[in-house]
């Protein structure tokens, strides 16, 4: 599980347009994590 700070920053970033793999590098996470992510907003 990923604390609050990753899961909302994840989140911010891509909303913001980040490309994908900022995201991913820079909070450490995989594609599938990020992915799980935007499916529970929905």
């Amino acid at each position: 599980m990923q604390d609050y700070n990753t899961i909302i920053g994840a989140i911010q970033m891509r909303l913001n347009k980040c490309p994908t793999r900022s995201v991913m590098d820079r909070f450490r996470i995989g594609s599938s994590t990020l992915k799980f992510f935007f499916c529970t907003l929905v």
